[in-house]
């Protein structure tokens, strides 16, 4: 049962990233995980794997949605802040 203001460790809404093979590698993807769970991203080569990966660890920056660490916002900070708040890759 989850308490109020029990933020994920990472909630990412409605993410769009950019990639090179076409204009929306992700496209509207959306998901949360709370301490203590493991959470897996799996797919075939091509299927945006690698560009939401670089999107949530700051390398590659989303054209849309949103990516908080414990209720904090750091969509639009960089690898060093991110490595700073606890995200790394």
């Amino acid at each position: 049962r989850r308490e109020r203001g029990d933020a994920p460790a990472l909630a990412v809404r409605d993410l769009v990233v950019p990639g090179a093979r076409r204009p929306n590698e992700v496209d509207g993807v959306s998901f949360e995980v709370r301490g203590g769970e493991i959470f897996g991203i799996a797919g075939v080569e091509g299927n945006g794997q690698t560009e939401l990966i670089e999107a949530l660890a700051g390398l590659r920056p989303p054209t849309g949605g949103s990516i908080a660490l414990a209720g904090r916002d750091v969509t639009r900070l960089g690898v060093r802040d991110r490595a700073e708040s606890g995200l790394s890759h």
